[in-house]
């Protein structure tokens, strides 16, 4: 059976979802759910639940959040990175 075939894609539908597999199907299910406002309202949270964790902390504890913070930034700027280079 040739990839492009109907049958295929259906199957592969079935097997992963809606969306398909991976980050980019995740990634495209969050913009069709929620788009751009919610992804942002995402962002900020996480932002907010940051500052406060960094106020409410001693220093030691406040530069683990904000080490904790910049890796899991990192880490999604990389996702992204690799999401958008496979579209």
């Amino acid at each position: 059976m040739d990839r492009g075939h109907p049958v295929v894609a259906v199957r592969r539908r079935n097997q992963y979802g809606r969306h398909g597999a991976g980050p980019r199907g995740v990634a495209r299910a969050f913009i069709e759910t929620y788009g751009t406002p919610g992804i942002g309202l995402l962002k900020f949270s996480a932002l907010l639940v940051v500052v406060v964790a960094w106020a409410w902390f001693d220093d030691r504890r406040a530069t683990a959040v904000l080490a904790g913070f910049a890796l899991v930034s990192l880490v999604v700027v990389a996702s992204n990175a690799v999401t958008l280079a496979g579209l």
